[in-house]
């Protein structure tokens, strides 16, 4: 098969969302050769990444719905949901978008270029807190005491 132009690349890829299976199948060639188209055209491979964001787009307003729910809304007021939130969701969300703001499952602690080693728990209820809480030390008390000792 001889390599499609651009327009009739573009065209086929936008029908099938960047799913390089589905464009081959359209060309009635295998895989292997639209990667070869792919790797061997900046042109080609621009217009198959941009699809698959377009198709992360979809996803993300797809994941923002279900992390924020769907209310249920009945002469301007909610009266329930028409799809709960998703708490889960939520939380990977932030935690992959978040990334520059400071959230996410992991946080590099430097000082110096040298690691500091420090220790961070997972809280997941209100006892777990409470027994932390008790471990560390009051800041007034500790104030008071040492200006008494002066």
């Amino acid at each position: 098969m001889r390599k499609p132009t651009l327009k009739t690349f573009e065209s086929a890829v936008s029908k099938h969302n960047g799913n390089l299976t589905k464009v081959a199948e359209a060309f009635k060639t295998s895989r292997t050769q639209v990667y070869r188209w792919i790797n061997s055209d900046k042109s080609f491979k621009e217009i198959v990444e941009d699809a698959r964001m377009r198709l992360f787009d979809e996803c993300l307003t797809t994941a923002r719905a279900v992390s924020i729910g769907i209310p249920n809304i009945e002469n301007g007021k909610m009266v329930g949901w028409v799809e709960r939130p998703d708490s889960n969701m939520l939380r990977y969300l932030i935690g992959c978008l978040g990334k520059k703001e400071g959230f996410g499952e992991s946080v590099d602690v430097t000082s110096g270029g040298q690691k500091v080693g420090l220790k961070f728990e997972l809280v997941t209820s209100k006892d777990e807190l409470a027994k932390l809480a008790e471990d560390v030390p009051d800041i007034e008390d500790e104030n008071n005491t040492e200006d008494n000792e002066e």
